[in-house]
């Protein structure tokens, strides 16, 4: 009888081998129990075997050709700005099971991490640099076939640094003009954003505040082919105040002193209240600009 049906690769060979007779022939013509056979697709092969006495049986062995496997490999994006993160997707044939993997990743700084056996693998490319990822495969029955390795290429490109310089970073609300240095490196493009509201290009420039609090500054700077770092800083402007008010107006409508009022800056609220003598409350105000013209709680005649 022919031994057991068996699985090759295309373009191998495999040696079929029949028992129990004392001679035999193939259907290939070939005689003697052994026969080397290189099918190109999928092949049954019959073998006659003879006994002493002339008698003699058939039996058929099944060569199954299967595909050579050939590893496909692709990215969404073949490069970024460091660090990046590639997705690599797999299309490797055939899609089942019984092939495994290996990658290497062409960066050899990470160590263990430069490789995986997962099918579709992510990487994390840290440093600047041109790098080639090599996708080998396995398969239970193939190997040897240089379709089974592919290569593609990743580019990382450098980022600029971002830097800069705040004078003064604390400031009174009096002489609240900060000065911004640019110390970047590296950039094309600048800019920054104040923390109050506006946005200042280029970076070296001087910005007013209007208000007192703590501005949280971000730099942003970007090179020729769009890669941005940032850098933060802050600035205090101190809630410093001046307040000014008169001990005595004359309203009588000439003009000149008729009204009484408080002006100042860097004032965030106000409230003024005026009694006459016998303690009743005549006036009250909490708007800096509202003023007293002398009348008692706005009647016809002064106080």
């Amino acid at each position: 009888v022919a031994g057991p049906d068996t699985i090759i690769c295309e373009g191998k060979s495999a040696t079929l081998t029949a028992f129990g007779g004392h001679t035999y022939l193939w259907s290939t013509g070939k005689p003697g129990n052994t026969l080397a056979v290189s099918p190109l697709e999928t092949t049954t092969y019959w073998v006659s075997v003879f006994d002493t006495a002339g008698c003699f049986s058939k039996d058929s062995v099944l060569v199954e050709v299967i595909s050579k496997p050939v590893a496909i490999i692709d990215i969404a994006d073949n490069g970024g700005c460091a660090p990046f993160t590639v997705d690599f997707i797999n299309n490797s044939e055939p899609n089942d099971s019984s092939l495994s993997y290996y990658w290497d990743f062409g960066d050899p700084t990470l160590g263990s991490n430069n490789n995986d056996t997962t099918p579709e693998p992510s990487h994390t490319y840290e440093l600047p640099g041109a790098y080639t990822a090599t996708s080998s495969i396995s398969h239970n029955i193939c190997s040897g076939f240089q379709s089974m390795t592919a290569t593609t290429q990743v580019v990382i490109n450098a980022i600029p640094t971002a830097g800069f310089i705040i004078n003064p970073a604390e400031a009174s609300y009096f002489e609240p003009t900060i000065t911004f240095t640019d110390n970047s490196s590296g950039a094309l493009n600048c800019i920054l954003i104040t923390g109050a509201g506006d946005t200042l290009s280029p970076c070296n420039t001087t910005y007013t505040y209007t208000d007192t609090g703590l501005f949280k500054v971000i730099q942003i700077v970007f090179n020729d082919i769009g890669c941005a770092d940032t850098a933060e800083g802050f600035v205090y402007i101190k809630p410093e105040y001046v307040f000014f008010i008169a001990n005595t107006f004359t309203p009588n409508g000439d003009g000149i002193n008729d009204v009484f009022l408080g002006q100042g800056m860097g004032i965030k609220s106000y409230e003024m209240y005026i009694y006459d003598r016998w303690g009743d409350q005549i006036f009250k105000s909490t708007d800096v600009l509202h003023y007293w013209d002398g009348r008692a709680n706005d009647g016809a005649e002064a106080a």
